[in-house]
């Protein structure tokens, strides 16, 4: 629960930044509304597709606790995305109520509207889930594979956040970037 709130805390705090900066000055080509369906929606891609076994795997490597895998019918990496799987779906689980009473919350105060949508939106976004996923889970395997020749790879975890929240725009909007950092945004399949 403690990491669900983690994630969504600091939603809440862009989202009365970005109401400051709206009232000081108004920003071109986007609306508060727009703003908050896109942080929010942030909040869902991350949490479906976030990887962070990289976070821990390495130093098994590196210790050597992965040898009773040896033994077993099946082998390391099977463990690894299987066990990844588990815990977004678990995640998924605990994730909704939440996430549900969120978007109620800013729907009732009038942040939010909910846009309309067919069934070839949403399939496709379904399948750029399911890619987003597969490229956290092909980062998050580099990094721990690479804990058979790099004493400290967890280290390339955060190397990975940084280069997904910058150039995914979830930091800021890719549409509120400079031009230069657009294009290389746009160039890159992060988004």
């Amino acid at each position: 629960v403690l990491w669900i709130l983690l994630d969504i805390f600091p939603f809440i705090i862009l989202l009365f930044i970005w109401q400051s900066i709206f009232i000081l000055t108004p920003v071109q080509n986007t609306s508060l509304s727009e703003l908050t369906i896109f942080y929010f929606m942030v909040i869902v891609i991350q949490g479906l597709t976030s990887t962070h076994f990289e976070e821990y795997r390495p130093e098994e490597i590196r210790l050597g606790k992965i040898d009773f895998f040896l033994i077993k019918p099946y082998n390391y990496l099977q463990e690894v995305i299987l066990n990844d799987v588990a815990s977004r779906l678990l995640y998924v689980i605990m994730f909704s109520p939440f996430i549900t009473l969120l978007g109620f919350a800013l729907w009732r105060l009038e942040l939010f509207t909910l846009p309309n949508l067919s069934g070839v939106h949403i399939l496709t976004f379904l399948c750029l889930l399911l890619l987003a996923y597969l490229m956290q889970l092909c980062f998050s395997m580099f990094i721990t594979l690479s804990a058979f020749w790099f004493d400290e790879a967890s280290g390339l975890t955060h190397l990975k956040w940084l280069f997904i929240s910058l150039f995914s725009g979830t930091l800021i909007p890719i549409s509120l970037l400079p031009e230069w950092l657009q294009a290389v945004t746009n160039f890159l399949p992060l988004k």
